[in-house]
């Protein structure tokens, strides 16, 4: 009692009922009988199915679906369809005039059909992986109609929605605002943020005369391929899935180009480098070095035959389709060639090499100072292969 007092005379206030949203709610009425609405279907990939209303009584809907199945449904199960709105007509999800989750699904399932993967929803933009390559959709001709487009109202009206129109829509609020834009780019695995990162890159690096930058820029966008190739890994859901987080800050011009920038990179994968599930892979770089090293340089960093691993073959997997560990090894080497001298470079290599060493090294239980857990090298070849590459002292590791 007292404790209820203290919170009356406090003036704390009443807890607010919880208000149900209605998530555009079928109204009733006669109207409804021969028009379409939505109903849950477990049994379809597409969740979502149209039905037509044929009978209502009270709260139940008797409707038919596909093949003149009827089946009765309660309002509360229901969600409105609209009424000639095509892929063509809506390409914001705030404009429809029913906005529930099976309208949404539809446009943007339909618009993803016709090669139409990206969609307003009001502020936000929604890409879909096409897994292909859409011809046209990335040239410089298509920059250079986003960057002369009309964003006075927001997202370009005279062209459709695209990455660009995000980028070009944060450039001009730089210009004209004169503050700092974040663009946020998010997504389950898969879902095509790594490529997405490196179209904006690449339409804040081209200027308006369709050129590119200085070396500088050069560098920063040169990183892609050599981030992707030491951070991002082959999953059952992706073939070139980033497993690291990243923070990009670029210093653009006001009229396009990179004059500078910082990548910050976080939540690396640890785990990733010892244990891979089947038919997954370890990180990129791995597999390039094995496969893209001339015999030379492989000598001198003390690399083995990819099966002979541990830390590789465990998931017997080490060829990816639709990636080329030869050509992507290539871009690697050249942006390295930018940053590193050959000493450098090579001292690079072999720490990576040194990585992959850690895992062929055994232990085995010995008794000593008084307890039976103690260890001891089972084969001391890889322990000293791994203190020479990364030159230290065999003992000094040892203690």
């Amino acid at each position: 009692m007292e404790a209820k007092a203290i919170s009356k005379k406090a003036g704390a206030p009443a807890p607010k009922p919880k208000i149900k949203r209605k998530y555009s709610e079928v109204q009733l009425g006669d109207y409804l009988i021969g028009s379409q609405v939505w109903i849950r279907d477990n049994k379809k990939e597409e969740l979502y199915t149209l039905a037509t209303v044929k009978k209502i009584e009270g709260t139940t809907l008797t409707v038919e679906i596909d093949g003149g199945v009827t089946k009765d449904v309660q309002q509360d199960e229901c969600l409105n369809a609209n009424v000639g709105v095509t892929p063509e007509t809506c390409n914001d999800l705030s404009k429809l005039p029913h906005a529930n989750e099976a309208a949404a699904l539809q446009i943007i399932r339909d618009r993803y059909l016709k090669d139409q993967i990206y969609t307003y929803a009001g502020r936000l933009l929604i890409a879909m992986n096409p897994f292909k390559l859409i011809p046209g959709l990335y040239d410089s001709s298509c920059i250079t109609r986003y960057q002369n487009s009309d964003t006075s109202r927001g997202f370009p009206i005279d062209l459709p929605p695209h990455t660009y129109s995000i980028a070009q829509l944060a450039m001009d609020y730089l210009r004209i605002n004169k503050e700092n834009q974040s663009c946020i780019v998010s997504g389950e695995s898969g879902a095509g943020k790594t490529e997405t990162a490196r179209q904006l890159m690449q339409y804040f690096a081209t200027d308006k005369q369709g050129k590119g930058g200085s070396k500088i820029q050069d560098i920063i966008l040169g990183a892609n391929p050599v981030l992707e190739a030491i951070g991002n890994a082959k999953t059952l859901r992706n073939n070139n899935s980033s497993r690291f987080g990243r923070f990009v800050k670029l210093d653009v011009s006001p009229t396009g180009g990179i004059r500078g920038g910082i990548i910050n990179n976080y939540m690396l994968e640890l785990s990733r480098i010892e244990f891979q599930s089947k038919g997954e892979r370890n990180y990129h770089i791995f597999y390039q070095l094995i496969k893209g090293l001339n015999n030379n340089d492989k000598n001198n960093c003390l690399f083995k035959n990819i099966h002979e691993y541990e830390f590789l073959n465990k998931s017997d997997c080490y060829e990816v389709d639709t990636v080329d560990d030869l050509k992507e090894f290539n871009e690697v080497q050249q942006q390295l060639d930018q940053l590193f001298t050959k000493e450098e470079k090579l001292a690079y290599f072999q720490i990576l090499s040194a990585v992959l060493l850690c895992g062929n090294i055994d232990f085995v239980n010995v008794q000593a100072m008084g307890t039976d857990k103690a260890a001891k090298l089972r084969n001391e070849t890889e322990f000293e292969q791994v203190a020479t590459l990364l030159g230290v002292n065999k003992s000094s590791m040892l203690e």
